[in-house]
């Protein structure tokens, strides 16, 4: 594409451009990219999620007086704060959506010019952007918010301390994503999300010391009994690796939660198959389920699980005691079904699944490993038995992990 194709396809209209990891663009030139200013007046959204040309990026991120979302995630060889600087400082006051996700170079000098030059900032993605520490973080809140969004995973040298300092920043939070934050304890997250689980639209907070009781007494504080207050507004909820999860909290805020498309719960072991009733009964919109590691989840309610949520496109049940009855129902009854392991339950034969296996359009992965019946030899004779039947292709996971797919059958 040369700079009379880019053109041609741009009005003075035109309010969002998506360029996210595309690769047909290395014969625009750099008064090409300059001109996109000119060309679109009133651009209120821009993506550049997996930008190859770093030398280009400020060009086209420059300048957009109405910009309210910037996307500059997964930029190749990591966008450096420099970039940042440079985008922000050149009139980008009016935005609100942030995202810089998965670039590893982003510093605490960074977040300080951004709190500086973006102040009607609302939702900013920070995932795996590891050098970020209390001193840049501190600087953002200060200025900006309130928050709506705040991603963080993996954030690793951050605590809470400037969360607390700014709690009010975050009354109307919807997004949380603090997977792998260790060092943000437990009574920070009590005190940001007491106050809006109301408002909540994702929690991710997998590996975190995070209470749900402490947060749902919390909540009660200010709102009264949760029993009584009208359904919640969660969507996904990861509590990952939590081993003190109270499961009658749980299931207190599944049952006013019927819009919740995405729960994990892995290596939680507090948690078992009353949970998985509950999500069954309450939460029947569910698309991933992860209850990994969760020892105790019975065969009958994933039999639940699989007669009252079938949309399921994903579920991991590795490790549990699961049987072949329920993943018959689960193969039978959730037929846009894509994921599926079975890790390590030991009580799954070959002859009870590879027939419903084989004949599910959907299915795209199963994990088979550690799952005693499921050798190298079932997994081939499975994968060529799908191509046979419906000329699919499916990668399977034996019990030594070794990826089967059409390529090696």
């Amino acid at each position: 594409m040369k700079d009379e194709d880019l053109f041609s396809l741009l009005c003075s209209r035109c309010t969002e451009l998506d360029f996210s990891n595309c690769d047909l663009l290395g014969g625009v030139s750099q008064h090409g990219w300059e001109s996109i200013r000119r060309l679109c007046p009133d651009l209120c959204r821009l993506s550049l999620e997996k930008w190859k040309d770093r030398s280009t990026l400020t060009l086209i991120a420059s300048g957009h007086t109405n910009l309210t979302h910037l996307n500059l995630s997964r930029v190749v060889g990591s966008l450096t704060s420099s970039h940042v600087v440079k985008c922000v400082t050149s009139g980008l006051s009016n935005l609100r959506d942030l995202n810089l996700s998965h670039n590893e170079n982003i510093d605490d000098t960074c977040m300080t010019i951004i709190g500086e030059y973006c102040q009607t900032l609302t939702a900013i993605n920070l995932n795996c952007c590891y050098r970020i520490t209390d001193v840049g973080l501190e600087h953002l809140l200060e200025h900006c918010g309130p928050f709506e969004m705040l991603c963080i995973k993996r954030c690793a040298l951050l605590t809470g301390a400037p969360l607390i300092k700014h709690k009010d920043k975050f009354h109307r939070v919807q997004h949380i994503n603090a997977k792998g934050c260790v060092d943000i304890d437990q009574d920070c997250w009590t005190q940001l999300l007491g106050t809006s689980l109301i408002n909540a639209n994702s929690w991710r907070l997998g590996e975190c010391t995070t209470s749900l009781a402490a947060v749902v007494a919390a909540h009660e504080m200010i709102h009264g009994d949760l029993s009584t207050s009208p359904d919640l507004s969660l969507v996904a909820l990861d509590l990952s690796w939590h081993d003190e999860l109270n499961e009658d909290v749980v299931c207190q805020v599944l049952n006013l939660s019927p819009m919740i498309t995405c729960l994990k719960f892995r290596a939680c072991e507090t948690i078992g198959s009353t949970m998985v009733m509950m999500a069954a009964r309450s939460c029947s919109k569910l698309r991933k389920v992860n209850v990994a590691r969760c020892n105790s989840i019975s065969n009958a309610s994933i039999v639940a699980l699989a007669n009252h949520c079938r949309e399921l496109r994903d579920l991991n049940v590795s490790w549990s005691l699961v049987a072949d009855e329920a993943v018959l129902k689960v193969l039978n009854n959730c037929t846009f079904l894509t994921h599926l392991s079975i890790q390590g339950c030991k009580m799954i034969t070959a002859n009870g699944i590879a027939t419903s296996m084989t004949e599910h359009v959907s299915l795209q992965w199963l994990d088979a490993s550690w799952a005693n019946d499921i050798s190298e030899k079932v997994a081939r004779q499975m994968v060529t038995d799908r191509m046979n039947i419906l000329s699919i292709p499916i990668e399977i996971l034996d019990y030594y992990g070794e990826s089967m797919k059409c390529s090696d059958v």
